[in-house]
């Protein structure tokens, strides 16, 4: 489904809120959700690129008590938020 852009340079930081998220290639800075964070780094660990559906379950086997159908909700509008912000470009599968 996605995988990172693959001139990202990131620098991060945690912060009460989530995430912050500098990118030194285009110098820009945002604040992202730990969901979005999570997401990210799946993304980046995975030797393949990941269908919503692979980043559910990993999402579900960290949060275990999580709804699973709460989680694909949260995690499409997550992609994209960061397919829109292109942190992230889709592909398929």
């Amino acid at each position: 489904m996605a995988h990172l852009r693959a001139d990202a340079e990131i620098l991060w930081r945690e912060v009460d809120e989530g995430w912050i998220r500098f990118d030194t290639f285009s110098g820009t800075t945002l604040l992202l959700s730990p969901l979005a964070r999570f997401v990210l780094s799946a993304i980046d660990e995975s030797a393949e690129a990941l269908s919503p559906a692979q980043i559910v379950e990993l999402v579900l086997a960290e949060e275990g008590d999580a709804d699973p159908a709460d989680c694909f909700v949260e995690v499409e509008s997550t992609l994209q938020i960061l397919s829109g912000a292109e942190l992230i470009e889709p592909c398929r599968l």
